[in-house]
């Protein structure tokens, strides 16, 4: 590459990280190799639904390797409010799942699979955001000083990669799609709705 070609292109480098820190917004890692591969907010929401009572969310290991996550967390957050945080122990092995149970509403609705880590958070179905990291310091804002491993912002809301992924409702959750292989950094692409079937340590597992 010419020395000009090259010098415009650390420039504009440069510039997407200083407007990125000026956002407080962690630059994204396409290929981390622990993402989120499906959230499902509504859980125990009550309202005659017929889905499961607990929220959740599940983490794809997208890498050829076993992932230690003792010292990780899964963190989650309303759109513009605090964090919350469920501490990891265990690991992932390559293609495999992880099943992080999270908080409901009102206590209806189905049992989920065994739980590989539990927390109490509530999950906001139409606007919110979650993040699994390399540390069990809780965030502040959106963690630019934290080792964020892949974040989801759903609804309308920040901290997103992209631009949103879409809010939930009764008895969907969201995908990451290619089974929880595809990651472009953005989250509106990576992502859809389609019924919530979570996926544990126990299931099968998905090679990308």
């Amino acid at each position: 590459m010419p020395f000009a070609s090259r010098f415009a292109l650390r420039a504009v480098t440069s510039l997407v990280l200083l407007v990125s820190a000026a956002f407080g917004i962690a630059a994204a890692d396409s290929n981390a190799p622990i993402v989120i591969s499906q959230i499902y907010t509504p859980g125990g929401s009550g309202g005659g639904q017929t889905g499961y009572g607990h929220s959740y969310v599940e983490l794809h290991n997208r890498s050829g390797a076993v992932v230690s996550l003792s010292g990780w967390s899964v963190q989650c957050g309303s759109s513009g409010g605090s964090w919350e945080m469920t501490p990891l122990t265990g690991s992932i092995p390559s293609g495999g799942y992880y099943l992080v149970v999270e908080g409901n509403y009102t206590g209806t609705g189905n049992p989920l699979p065994p739980a590989d880590a539990t927390g109490t958070t509530f999950l906001t179905p139409a606007n919110g955001r979650v993040a699994v990291l390399a540390t069990q310091v809780l965030l502040s804002g959106c963690g630019t000083a934290l080792p964020v491993i892949d974040r989801v912002g759903y609804g309308s809301t920040g901290c997103v990669e992209g631009t949103p992924a879409p809010g939930s409702s009764p008895d969907v959750a969201l995908y990451r799609l290619d089974s929880g292989c595809q990651d472009t950094d953005q989250n509106g692409l990576d992502f859809q709705l389609a019924t919530a079937s979570p996926r544990n340590s126990a299931s099968p597992v998905y090679y990308c």
